[in-house]
């Protein structure tokens, strides 16, 4: 008789196998849902005459813009305004892919930038703690998303909620100064008053400037523009030939 536990035919029994770790799932990706807008400058504002060429540009491109935009996964509903010249684009998907469509219509030549969501790209100085920066731009008022991407933190809001000194001081209460690399905010301070329904129209018709407030309370003009397309000079050559003495 085989002692208890050993099987019959002298057969010792196979150790069962060592479990296999399983990898932790990969978190999905935040997902936007909801309407993209992008701003198209000079290119295709109408001239007047809607049903004729647009400032030179064949309106054949306008179609092109649309089929462009259509091709990128997770876009639906796209049109295009002739005379605000806003594209506009229902959109479901990554965060990391709403940029995809202003590059779309930058592929065909033409000027344009993400007015909704405008995404504000903040590089920490200190990046030993990610979840406190996420944190500190999740917290900036009318923030939709952070991601992180390419060293960067991405911050999705609304163009009306975009305030430069805002995001910056956020995450430096939090303990992670840093600076903005894709948006400029310019102050300038004037001694003298020119015309101010021009110079408020000037800036809003300027290729790039985002948004704009001339304050004659506190005599000074403050503007948020996209980096490396508009500088502080160019904004000064509007004030000046709109008769204000800035500085």
């Amino acid at each position: 008789m085989p002692p208890p536990g050993i099987p019959t035919g002298g057969q010792t029994p196979a150790p069962d196998p060592a479990p296999v770790p399983t990898p932790d799932a990969k978190a999905p990706a935040p997902v936007f849902a909801g309407t993209v807008l992008v701003k198209i400058y000079s290119d295709l504002i109408a001239t007047g005459n809607e049903n004729g060429q647009i400032n030179g540009v064949d309106p054949a491109k306008m179609g092109r813009i649309q089929e462009a935009v259509k091709g990128i996964s997770g876009v639906s509903g796209v049109s295009v305004s002739s005379t605000t010249g806003i594209l506009e684009a229902g959109y479901s998907g990554p965060y990391n892919n709403v940029e995809d469509i202003e590059k779309a219509v930058a592929r065909l030549g033409v000027h344009c930038t993400l007015i909704s969501p405008v995404i504000v790209k903040f590089r920490p100085y200190n990046q030993d703690n990610e979840a406190k920066v996420t944190s500190a731009l999740q917290s900036v008022s009318g923030s939709i998303g952070v991601i992180k991407d390419s060293g960067n933190f991405c911050l999705y809001l609304p163009l009306e909620s975009l305030t430069i000194n805002g995001i910056l001081d956020s995450c430096k209460n939090a303990g992670y100064p840093g600076t903005i690399i894709s948006h400029d905010y310019y102050e300038l301070s004037f001694t003298k008053a020119g015309d101010v329904a021009k110079l408020e129209k000037e800036l809003r018709d300027t290729k790039f400037i985002l948004k704009s407030q001339v304050d004659t309370t506190g005599n000074k003009v403050t503007v948020t523009v996209v980096r490396g397309r508009c500088s502080k000079a160019q904004v000064k050559k509007l004030t000046d030939s709109c008769g204000f003495d800035c500085k």
